[in-house]
């Protein structure tokens, strides 16, 4: 058995222009992925549930494959990215 294939998209949407009286940026400023309270810190899980009891270490295997397999492309594309993760982990 491996990793079904199968498409899924989704959004997520932030208002951080002026007219927002919660944003906590005057004026509004850029905001990327990061840690601080400041930061971008969304994100979407998947639950995936293996068919057959039996399959379930396989499916978890390909999952954690795959989820590799997007950090490491992450970090190859983002050097500065790569060194705030070393550093967490080093602490």
């Amino acid at each position: 058995m491996g990793m079904a294939t199968f498409t899924r998209s989704s959004e997520i949407h932030w208002d951080n222009s002026a007219a927002n009286p919660r944003n906590p940026s005057s004026p509004p400023v850029r905001v990327t992925w990061g840690e601080e309270s400041k930061d971008e810190m969304g994100s979407i899980s998947l639950i995936a549930v293996a068919h057959e009891e039996s399959e379930g270490a396989v499916l978890q295997g390909d999952i954690a494959r795959r989820q590799r397999e997007l950090v490491r492309k992450r970090m190859e594309a983002d050097p500065e990215l790569a060194k705030r993760i070393a550093q967490l982990l080093a602490e």
